[in-house]
């Protein structure tokens, strides 16, 4: 029976994480949805996005028309009639489509990233919220302990069975939990307020006590490979790269020859002249220096990648010690909270006389102080997980 009852609180527990965890992703879920941050970014994108796919056909064609007057009047007049395309190597290479696709896929890096701080942030607000739940369900069960021993301490004055002291000691920490209540309160009011700009305004409702479970890499090597892979920030340094290679192969393409082909007709009174005309545009002057100006952008570019992939680097493995040796920390708290576990023993001297009042709220008081230093170890081992897991999202 026993067996099957433990088995049961373990599936029940599991049960809620999992509630708990997907609580959490729906008020993110929310929050992606509704950010007004992101929406702007969204419609800016798509405006820049559309801007940065124009201009990528050939040049319209050229309609040309000249009437001439002869002279003398005896000389017939002229009419001239020309239709001409040009046709550059820029565009029929596709080196400018390619520059175009390239600054729209850094358009969607730029709002990942900016996707990634804002839903970092609303974690973060929510550990926070989580935090304060459960220490404002502390502070609630030490407010109605304190409330009963405060009732039952002036019934024992009453009946002579205690002194003052006694009844001083036990109001003042009911005067103590009770604006710990409150700041509570407000600090929880703060919360969601933050959490419902972040939602676009719309109200959020979070009550829950309760951390999700979070699988952490076993080590730091398996965590930072997976980092790489998704992370956006180096995914943007290294399609910037890429943006400026092809704008040195555009810029290329630019300082090579374009070409016209065309058709022109010249109409004279009793003649008609018509034929094929071709022309060509060097481009001599106007392309000086560009090609030079890439090549040191792309090598800029280069630098500046090598440069972000060991800042990366080291941010990550200096998040990552943090976090694992606040797990460490928040774990020799909760063993701790087990091993000072002994008000069953504090009441029963109490109220066997053993102890006084004083004595037992002194006792009591370091034992709750080590159930807030518990939730608050557990809070700063969440929080640096949530650093440490928008390097994944």
């Amino acid at each position: 029976m026993k067996k099957r009852l433990i088995i049961y609180i373990v599936a029940l527990l599991s049960v809620t994480l999992n509630v708990e965890a997907n609580r959490i992703e729906i008020v993110l879920d929310s929050i992606e949805t509704n950010n007004t941050t992101l929406k702007a970014l969204r419609n800016q994108n798509e405006a820049v996005a559309l801007a940065n796919n124009t201009g990528l056909n050939l040049a319209d064609p050229s309609v040309e028309f000249t009437y001439m007057w002869g002279q003398p009047s005896d000389v017939p007049n002229k009419i001239a009639v020309g239709v001409s395309q040009e046709f550059d190597f820029a565009t029929l290479s596709g080196a400018k489509r390619r520059v175009a696709t390239r600054q729209n896929d850094l358009l969607k890096l730029e709002y990942k990233q900016t996707r990634l701080d804002v839903l970092k942030e609303a974690r973060i607000a929510l550990i926070n919220l989580i935090y304060v739940n459960a220490l404002s369900d502390l502070d609630n069960r030490k407010l109605a302990e304190y409330r009963k021993l405060a009732k039952s301490e002036e019934l024992a004055l009453q009946r002579g069975e205690t002194s003052v002291i006694g009844l001083n000691k036990i109001n003042l920490e009911l005067l103590a939990v009770e604006n710990e209540v409150r700041m509570n309160l407000v600090e929880r009011e703060a919360l969601l307020l933050d959490l419902c700009r972040l939602n676009g305004g719309k109200a959020i409702v979070f009550d829950t006590a309760l951390y999700p479970e979070v699988m952490l890499a076993d080590s730091f090597d398996e965590f930072y490979v997976q980092a790489e892979a998704v992370n956006p920030v180096l995914a943007y340094v290294r399609s910037e790269i890429e943006l400026n290679r092809e704008m040195l192969s555009l810029t290329k393409s630019e300082g090579l020859p374009s070409f016209s082909v065309g058709y022109v007709n010249e109409l004279v009174a009793g003649d008609n002249h018509h034929g094929v005309a071709v022309g060509l545009s060097i481009p001599l002057w106007s392309n000086s220096g560009k090609v030079k100006a890439a090549k040191a952008a792309v090598s800029a570019a280069e630098a500046m990648s090598e440069d972000a992939v060991a800042q990366f680097y080291g941010n990550v493995r200096t998040q990552y010690e943090r976090t694992i040796q606040l797990r460490r920390t928040a774990s020799e708290y909760t063993q701790m909270v087990k091993r000072l576990s002994s008000r069953e023993y504090l009441e029963k001297a109490l109220r066997a006389g053993q102890i006084s009042i004083v004595d037992y709220i002194n006792e009591n008081k370091l034992y709750y102080e080590a159930l807030e230093k518990s939730l608050e170890a557990e809070r700063d081992y969440r929080l640096a997980l949530a650093e440490l897991q928008s390097y994944l999202d």
